[in-house]
């Protein structure tokens, strides 16, 4: 199962390590799905997590430490081409990593993806819909 991570959810798994998305990126460790990112996505990730206001939160060597993981564990996607696929251009670089990677979804807590449904092969689901997949072990408590 080919899975993206919208950055949010990775952000999310840093701040509550004990949270949903954390669980999820447990998952991917455990190879339970292939994580598909690309190098937009790592340079996002790498501003977002920088950030002033996550400091408290988020220390750098675990944010270096990630971005090597994901080279190494994760399948890394140089630049796929991009185009108008959604209403917000801030989707499209997802729904681009899906059509290059043949993902088989996209999870997402934001309602602008949320609400395209199916994008080729590709399903948008939440975090909790997703760990239901791997039944209650990685669902919210």
């Amino acid at each position: 199962m080919r899975v993206i991570l919208d950055t949010n959810i990775l952000i999310s798994a840093f701040i509550n390590p004990h949270g949903l998305s954390a669980r999820l990126l447990v998952a991917w460790r455990r190879q339970q799905y292939e994580l598909i990112t690309s190098s937009q996505q790592l340079i996002e990730f790498g501003e977002i997590a920088y950030h002033r206001a996550l400091r408290a939160y988020i220390f750098p060597e675990w944010v270096s430490q990630f971005v090597q993981d994901l080279h190494s564990l994760a399948r890394l996607l140089r630049d796929p081409p991009t185009g108008k696929h959604s209403d917000d251009p801030i989707d499209d670089y997802l729904l681009a990593m899906a059509d290059a990677g043949n993902a088989d979804y996209i999870v997402s807590d934001r309602p602008s993806v949320l609400n395209l449904k199916l994008c080729a092969i590709t399903r948008m689901v939440t975090p909790q819909d997703f760990a239901a997949l791997f039944g209650s072990k990685y669902e919210k408590k």
